[in-house]
């Protein structure tokens, strides 16, 4: 009888702190936008695997409005599917908009997020940004003309090989492009 009270207490215990756990993580964190209930541990990933995104994202509009929330994994995320709500996230609230997730894989590749691409929008990572904006538009403005004019004849060349019949650019132009960063990184084509 004891052990039978003691099992049976037990797995009222673990039934609780499971459910507990389900509602806390389903539960849409104050202020976010509506959106539709997700599943536990995967939240709305079965949604998006549907279909493409984009139309997903239209047909949830229909019912939730042009700004609604998802989660995705373990992160809640706000998705903006209107031309009005972008502008506005991106130019009158961009402070809100500008944040980065942490995760254990950005921390580990980025130094625990010191670099430009992970880094939150402190005045550091700012001060970061301009210094290699500034250093790359001034490589781009003196050294890629320079690369750009020793590509072009044999772009030249590969095009009027292929001249009376038709072609696709695609490979052509992704050669350049891989030539172009090779230039870049290594110093040669």
């Amino acid at each position: 009888m004891f052990e039978y009270t003691t099992t049976s207490s037990l797995i009222v215990v673990l039934v609780v702190l499971l459910l507990t756990w389900m509602y806390f993580n389903i539960r849409r964190p104050p202020g976010m936008p509506p959106g539709p209930t997700p599943y536990p541990v995967i939240g709305h990933l079965h949604i998006l695997m549907e279909k493409q995104p984009a139309e997903t994202f239209k047909e949830l509009s229909k019912d939730y409005g042009p700004v609604f929330s998802l989660k995705v994994g373990r992160y809640w995320a706000v998705v903006l599917n209107n031309y009005e709500s972008v502008q506005e996230a991106l130019l009158t609230k961009l402070n809100d908009f500008s944040g980065r997730p942490h995760s254990f894989m950005t921390d580990l590749l980025s130094d625990n997020g010191k670099d430009i691409a992970a880094a939150q929008p402190t005045q550091t990572w700012k001060f970061h940004r301009k210094l290699a904006h500034l250093a790359i538009r001034d490589y781009a403005t003196k050294e890629l003309e320079t690369l750009l004019i020793e590509i072009r004849p044999k772009i030249k060349d590969v095009v009027e090989q292929k001249a009376g019949a038709p072609f696709n650019p695609k490979e052509v132009i992704t050669l350049v492009v891989y030539n172009i960063v090779a230039s870049m990184c290594f110093g040669k084509q």
